[in-house]
């Protein structure tokens, strides 16, 4: 199980992050926490393996001694959320970024990344393998969020059709959620990051 704390003083920054990664193809715990007094604590007691955070929200003296701070014995990865310019004495703390203008594709590779590294990803071909293919072209329409309706016209089958096949992919992956299902079919090379279209 990963564990993400993610700390941001806009509620809607915070709640809009939690969102796009709560379905990650991966065992997530997703704590989200806006008392920055307590913030300390709070990494210690839940010794997160990725912390998402706003580094306006803490004082430059926070970086200066990012140690005492940040215990480094809990190997937790340090992600902030960037609106402009910051200072290079706390972006040389942290091990990535994510800007409030990246996509949610972009956010999403950018954790699975460091979360899971392409080398210790584990592809799961028994899962993809349960899909036929009539399902495994659905779910790649489906990621790229086409409508019911699209996807009828574009695969010459009935709209009833597809929402059948759509409910047997997400019994068979256990995954309800289109941004779920995306990012299943990213991860299973079903479609790439470029597929996706953002409006």
């Amino acid at each position: 199980m990963k564990r993400i704390l993610i700390t941001e003083s806009s509620e809607l920054i915070l709640r809009g992050i939690k969102t796009i990664i709560q379905d990650l193809p991966f065992a997530t715990e997703v704590i989200v926490d806006n008392d920055i007094s307590t913030m300390q604590d709070k990494i210690l007691i839940t010794e997160p393996d990725l912390f998402i955070f706003n580094p306006g929200i803490f004082s430059i003296d926070v970086y200066d001694n990012f140690k005492r701070y940040f215990p480094q014995s809990l190997k937790t990865i340090y992600i902030g959320i960037i609106y402009s310019h910051y200072d290079n004495r706390i972006l040389s703390k942290l091990n990535d970024t994510i800007s409030i203008y990246d996509n949610a594709s972009g956010i999403i590779d950018k954790i699975t990344n460091h979360l899971m590294p392409p080398e210790k990803r584990e592809i799961k071909t028994e899962d993809k393998d349960l899909l036929s293919s009539r399902e495994e072209e659905v779910l790649k329409w489906l990621a790229q969020g086409l409508s019911v309706k699209d996807i009828s016209g574009k695969l010459f089958i009935s709209p009833h059709t597809v929402i059948s096949h759509r409910k047997n992919i997400t019994r068979k992956l256990g995954i309800r959620s289109v941004p779920g299902l995306t990012i299943y079919a990213i991860i299973n090379n079903i479609i790439s990051t470029k597929d996706i279209v953002i409006e």
